[in-house]
C-alpha cells in the first residue's frame, strides 16, 4: 500500500518549488530578454513538471477509492442520461450525449484496470490528470513564450494540488 503521507508531502514540495520558480520567472520576465536566471527557472520548472507527471503515474489508489471513483462516475453518467432524456433543447442533448460517451469511456478504463493511479483520475474540471500534466509540460516547453510557460505552470500547480489533496485525504482515512 502506498504511503499517502509521503505522497502528499512530495506533491506539496513540488507545489512549493513550482511556486518559487514561477515567481523567479515572473521577475525575470519583467527584464528585457532571456537571462541565466530565467533559463535556470525554466529548466527547474520543466524538471518539476516531469517529476509531477512521474509521481502521479506511479502512485496507486486504494481499492476502496477506486470503487468510490467508479460509483461517482456511474452516478454522473446516470444523471446525464436523465438530463438527456428530458431536455427539450437539441443542442443540450447533443452536448450531454458527448459527455455521456466520454464518461462511459473513462468508466470502462476505471473498471478494466486492476489498480488506478492518480494520473488516471479526472480533475475538478473533468479532465484526465495525465492529459492535464502532459499539456502543462508542452506549455512549459515553449520557452520563448513566457506567458504560455506561466500558464503551463498554473495548470501543473492545479494538478499537483488536486493530487496532494487526494493523497492527504487518503492518508487521513488510512
Amino acid at each position: 500500500m502506498a504511503d499517502y503521507h509521503m505522497l502528499a508531502s512530495d506533491l506539496q514540495g513540488i507545489i512549493t518549488q513550482l511556486g518559487t520558480q514561477r515567481a523567479v520567472l515572473q521577475q525575470a520576465s519583467s527584464q528585457a530578454g532571456p537571462s541565466p536566471t530565467s533559463d535556470a527557472a525554466l529548466s527547474a520548472i520543466s524538471a518539476l513538471v516531469d517529476k509531477l507527471k512521474q509521481t502521479l503515474s506511479s502512485s496507486p489508489l486504494t481499492d476502496e477509492e477506486r470503487k468510490r471513483k467508479i460509483a461517482t462516475l456511474q452516478s454522473q453518467i446516470d444523471l446525464l442520461k436523465l438530463i438527456d432524456a428530458t431536455d427539450p433543447d437539441f443542442q443540450h442533448r447533443m452536448l450531454t450525449e458527448r459527455e455521456i460517451a466520454r464518461l462511459t469511456a473513462r468508466l470502462g478504463v476505471y473498471q478494466s484496470k486492476d489498480a488506478l493511479h492518480f494520473d488516471d483520475l479526472l480533475d475538478d474540471n473533468g479532465n484526465v490528470l495525465e492529459t492535464v500534466v502532459t499539456e502543462a509540460a508542452k506549455d512549459v516547453a515553449a520557452r520563448q513564450n513566457l506567458a504560455r510557460v506561466l500558464s503551463g505552470v498554473e495548470v501543473a500547480l492545479r494538478a499537483a494540488a488536486f493530487g496532494a489533496t487526494l493523497a492527504a485525504k487518503l492518508a487521513i482515512a488510512a
